[in-house]
This record gives C-alpha cells, structure tokens and sequence, in this order.
C-alpha cells in the first residue's frame, strides 16, 4: 500500500504517501491531506482528490515540481500555508467556493502558474501565497477578500494587471517586486496614490528603462531626484569591472537598490560616482573576488549586508557622512585587514564585522554610543580594540575573538 493513513475526530487522514507514480488517485473516504504528505514527490504529474476531502495541510504538495494538474473539490474548507509551493509545472487552479482562507505561500513559487480563480467566499489571502508566480500576468481579487497582506504577490514578474476592490486593505510590500504591473482595475487614481506602496509599485513599473553597457545592461528607475540603478544585468561568471555613469538621461545617478550587483562572483573592480547618496541591503552581497572599493564622500547611508560575503575585499574607503555602519554590512569579508570608521559614526550594527578574520585591530571614534551583538564575533585575529568608555557593547560582540584581545576604553 502507497498510503499511510491515521484516523482523526473528521475521518481518515493520509499522513503521508509513499509510493513513485506519476498519477495518484487519493482513495473515498479520505478527508484530510496531511502536512507533507506528498512533499518531495518530484515524479507526480498528475493527483485526484475525492469529493470528501476538506483539508488540504501545510506543505502537503510541497516541491512536486512535475504537478500540472489538480482539481481542489468544492468540500474544501481548507489550504494551509505551503501546500503547493513549489509546484514548479502547475499551470492553472481553481480555489473552490468552500474555502475562506488560502494559507501563507499556499501557491509560492509556482512559477508556471499562468491563471488563478479564486472564489467569492475567500476573505483572507496570506503572506505570500502567490509570491514569485513569474508567469502570472493577471489576476482578479475579490471583493470578499478583506486584507491583502505583506508580499501576497511579491515578485510576480511579468503581473501587469490587478482587479481590486476599493475596500480590500492593502499591505505595504503587498506587491513588492512586480516590475510590469502598470494597471490596477477597480481603484481611481485618487485611490490609488493613498497607497504609497501601490503608487510606487505603479510609478516603478512605468518609469524602470534599461541602458546598454557593452553586452550587458543596467536596469534603473528614473526619479524626480535623480538615477536608482535597480540591477546590474549581466553574465554573473565573466563580469570583472564595472563603472556606474554619474548621469543617466541627464540626472545624476544617487542611488544603488537592493542586491544591484549581488552574486556576480567574478567581479573586481566597481566605479562608484561621486553622484551617490545612499546604497540599498546586500548591494554586493557575495562579489566575492571584489577586492577594493571606494565610496565617495556624497554617500550618506549603506544599507545592510551591502559588502556581506565579500571574501576578497582588502580596503574599503567609507564615506566621511554615514552616521551608521548597518547590520551585517561587512560579514564574512574575510580578507578585510584594515578599515577607518569615520567620526560621526554613533553605532556599529548587529553582526557588521562577524566573520572578518584578518581584521587586527580598530579603533571607534567618540561619537560611537553602541556596538550592536556579534557586531565583531568571530573576528578570530582581532587584538586590539579602541572604544569610548560610554559607548554600550552588545551581547557576544567580540566573542570568538583572538584569545589576547585587548579592548581599550578611552
């Protein structure tokens, strides 16, 4: 037998299935799909559910990457958080009339899912259940849908249009991500822009241009201020040196988005203009043989993680106004073997020198009032270290360092 079932208060329920074919029918009498029960099944192409089924668990289909189809009956009370994510081939689904709540990242990364039918009755659509769907180009919320929440429909690349109606709720972040949404049907404009996510997400997806450098492009996003270079677009393994202009369509480039230049492992030598104002988290997350970077005085916030991972990087010059060195934001640079933190520095964030193991010594201006937990753990050559007395240090912040540090207060 394929199945492993166990009985419950509602009937019986399939804890897990434990057979390798590419079409299953779930037997009559079954009314619960258990959590996990057909995770991991990557040859499973087709499932029939029976009619008597009410509960579908969490992760129940979970990375059943070869699943095109399945048909949710009507008695269906229930989705539960994860229970298709990951069903990389599913191309369409229906969610039935009974069911009044589709669980956090029920459908996440279903990255073929081209349709989805959504019911009258549902009234609670969680945290990222459709989140990453590449191929969703439209969808229709209901009007019995309440809240959409944080990253419902995060990263649904290619979604260019949204029904809404104006008394749905709509998380920030809600749709974080869909660079070609450029519609949204239900709403007026005056509706619209007072959600200040979704007027971003609409303004971004209009105003995104590309420009050509060489093979490779640069995705930005045209603002009133200036420049945001949202993605360096480039083949990740040959990419050695890149320069960022200072002006793009005759406005200056001032700032850098999140993961800009994240995973281009090749990566060596970067020009930063003198234009910039602020980099957003993981920027050069895992550029990993960027060896030296400088970043002019204009920049006045690195965001977290921004050098993270950056295994080569010797130097870095930091700019004269940051005021924070933010969380993790030099983790793992395992080569870093000096840096000047600048006055008006007033704290060193949560694990923002872990890790760096040919990092000496340093020493913390004045105006430093705390050093946040792990801020230099693991800094396994650190010997000295120079601190004002006032300033407040963080849980395990030099723990794992070298057994001789010395930490001078001044």
């Amino acid at each position: 037998m394929d199945f492993k079932y166990s009985q419950t208060e509602t009937g019986i329920k399939i804890d897990k299935y434990v057979g390798n074919a590419e079409a299953v029918t779930i037997p009559g009498g079954v009314t619960i799909i258990g959590e996990y029960a057909f995770s991991g099944c990557e040859n499973l192409k087709t499932i029939k559910i029976p009619d008597g089924v009410t509960i579908i668990g969490e992760n129940a289909f979970f990375y059943c990457k070869s699943l095109t189809e399945v048909k949710i009956p009507d008695g269906v009370t229930i989705i539960g958080n994860g229970a298709f994510s990951y069903c990389k081939s599913l191309t369409d689904i229906k969610i039935p009339d009974g069911v009044t709540s589709i669980g956090n990242r029920a459908f996440s990364c279903c990255e073929s899912l081209t349709e989805i039918k959504i019911s009258d009755n549902v009234t609670t659509i969680g945290n990222r259940a459709f989140s990453c769907c590449e191929s969703l180009t439209e969808i229709k919320i209901p009007a019995s849908v309440r809240r959409i929440y944080k990253e419902t429909f995060a990263y649904c690349t290619n979604l260019e249009c949204v029904t809404i109606n104006p008394s749905t709720e709509i998380d920030d972040g809600a749709f974080i991500g869909c660079e070609k949404l450029k519609e949204v049907r239900g709403l007026t404009k005056e509706q619209i822009n007072k959600n200040p996510h979704l007027a971003e997400v609409l303004y971004i997806a209009k105003n995104t241009k590309y420009l050509i450098a060489g093979k490779d492009k640069i995705k930005y996003l045209k603002k009133i201020s200036g420049i945001k270079i949202r993605k360096y677009i480039g083949d990740r393994n040959s990419v050695t040196s890149v320069v960022i202009p200072d002006m793009i369509d005759g406005l200056p480039v001032t700032e850098i988005g999140d993961y800009a230049f994240s995973g281009y492992s090749n990566l060596r030598t970067i020009k930063i203009p003198d234009t910039l104002k602020s980099s957003g988290a993981f920027t050069f997350y895992g550029c990993r043989r960027l060896t030296k970077i400088e970043l002019p005085d204009s920049v006045t916030k690195i965001a977290d993680a921004v050098f993270s991972h950056c295994r080569s990087l010797t130097e870095i010059k930091l700019p004269v106004s940051i005021a924070k060195i933010y969380n993790g934001t030099f983790k793992g640079c395992e080569k870093l073997e000096k840096i000047k933190i600048p006055d008006g520095v007033t704290e060193i964030g949560n694990g923002a020198f872990r890790d760096c193991k040919s990092l000496e010594s340093i020493r913390l201006p004045r105006s430093v009032k705390k050093i946040g937990s792990s801020a230099f753990r693991s800094c396994k050559n650190l010997l000295t270290v120079e601190l004002p007395a006032s300033a407040e240090i963080g849980n395990k912040a030099f723990t794992n360092c070298h057994e001789s540090l010395k930490i001078n207060r001044y």
